[in-house]
């Protein structure tokens, strides 16, 4: 499950998680000592994940890709609610 592959992965801190709407909020360490705040919701029976990210300090520079590889890695194991 989405839940799942995100409280196994070391770089992730889950927050908050809503069963019944499908909804999970973590923070996602980076390299620095700023974080970013990623957000899924999981919509409907076919399973379509929305994935929302966010720098959680303004002025934060490029995270030169680590959200792509970040969401890339979620998606290779397959993670679904």
């Amino acid at each position: 499950t989405l839940k799942g592959v995100l409280k196994s992965d070391e770089n992730f801190v889950v927050t908050e998680v809503d069963d019944e709407a499908r909804y999970v909020r973590a923070y996602a360490k980076r390299i620095t000592v700023d974080q970013d705040e990623v957000e899924f919701l999981v919509k409907g029976e076919d399973k379509v994940v929305l994935y929302k990210s966010s720098a959680r300090k303004n002025g934060s520079v490029s995270d030169f890709g680590a959200n792509r590889k970040r969401i890339d890695d979620i998606r290779k194991k397959g993670a679904v609610f």
